[in-house]
């Protein structure tokens, strides 16, 4: 079946691009000195690895029966993984893309095309399907990329005009979508 076939290769690009994308923000997170940031970004980077472990599902579902599992059997069935493995092609490219003097106004930047990249796959995907089940998967996926563009929006225009990475409980900003 050519859709299937087509799946499989969109999956197979997702799972390289999220794989991309935990490495991404685990070499930021390192880079930063401040505390906050580095958290924030490691909760991402655990989020992309789930999203990983949830196309993992999908394309071998596709691959052994020709179906895709349902979102809640993909979130449910989630096993602790370790992180996924870096080919040498994806670390030089995480370091082509953040080294040393790379700000973090800058890694956040990345971070948000990254996202952006992202979810227009899966939005694009998800508009194209016809099946429903796909169509679930990629819609949440969107939804995910999503959250996090905004979320690293909202800290970047937070850390250029206040020069901290985020807020204190006496001065919360005044965010949209957050």
């Amino acid at each position: 079946m050519k859709e299937e076939s087509t799946a499989l290769q969109v999956l197979l690009y997702a799972m390289h691009t999220e794989r991309l994308g935990h490495h991404f923000y685990i070499r930021a997170a390192e880079m930063t000195d401040n505390e906050s940031g580095r958290n924030m970004l490691y909760s991402i980077a655990s989020d992309e690895e789930e999203h990983l472990s949830i196309l993992q599902q999908e394309f071998d579902a596709l691959k052994a029966t020709g179906h895709w599992v349902t979102l809640d059997k993909a979130l449910s069935d989630k096993q602790p993984s370790p992180p996924p493995s870096l080919f040498p092609e994806e670390e030089a490219r995480v370091e082509e893309m953040i080294s040393k003097r790379t700000s973090d106004l800058d890694a956040l930047d990345i971070a948000m095309d990254l996202e952006r990249r992202g979810y227009e796959l899966y939005q694009k995907e998800a508009e194209e399907t016809s099946d429903l089940t796909a169509k679930s998967v990629y819609n949440y996926l969107a939804k995910e990329e999503n959250k996090h563009f905004t979320l690293l929006q909202n800290t970047r225009n937070y850390l250029a005009s206040s020069g901290t990475w985020l807020w204190d409980d006496m001065h919360p900003p005044m965010l949209d979508g957050a």
